[in-house]
């Protein structure tokens, strides 16, 4: 499997699917399934292909019921409440800066972002600079294209 920052999956098992990801709403998600194929493949070749995604992908466009419900309860689980150890929605933002702190001063660094407090093993931060790089390639792939 492949998976395509942010939300575009490649699966290759029994046929070749790709996944696109859409959120909707809060509680909603779309999921877009396509089944490939080579170009100009024989028309033998493709109904043998297109009966075996079939066979294996099933209506769900997931190879098992398994990797159905962890797509549910992913969903699920994004309607949890705050409890007192848990981070919520925040997943550590309350310690993370946009700026330096007093410890980055001290030694004279001055970085993009900073993070001071508790960490946590599900604490969601490392990924803040990815999706900033992300959202800065798609703006100047916009610009570019004179969008």
């Amino acid at each position: 499997n492949l998976t395509i920052y942010p939300n575009v999956q490649f699966a290759e098992n029994a046929s070749l699917q790709m996944r696109v990801i859409r959120p909707l709403s809060p509680g909603q998600t779309e999921m877009t399934i396509y089944c490939l194929g080579a170009k100009g493949e024989s028309d033998e070749a493709r109904a043998i292909r297109i009966r075996q995604y079939e066979d294996f992908f099933n209506t769900s466009g997931l190879a098992t019921p398994d990797d159905t419900i962890a797509y549910e309860d992913c969903q699920f689980g994004y309607q949890a409440r705050d409890f007192e150890w848990s981070q919520g929605y925040t997943r550590g933002m309350a310690n993370y800066k946009e700026t330096t702190d007093r410890l980055t001063e001290e030694i004279g660094f001055d970085p993009e972002s900073s993070y001071y407090g508790r960490m946590m093993d599900q604490d969601e931060t490392v990924f803040y600079g990815g999706y900033r790089a992300w959202k800065k390639f798609i703006k100047e792939g916009l610009e570019a294209d004179g969008k």
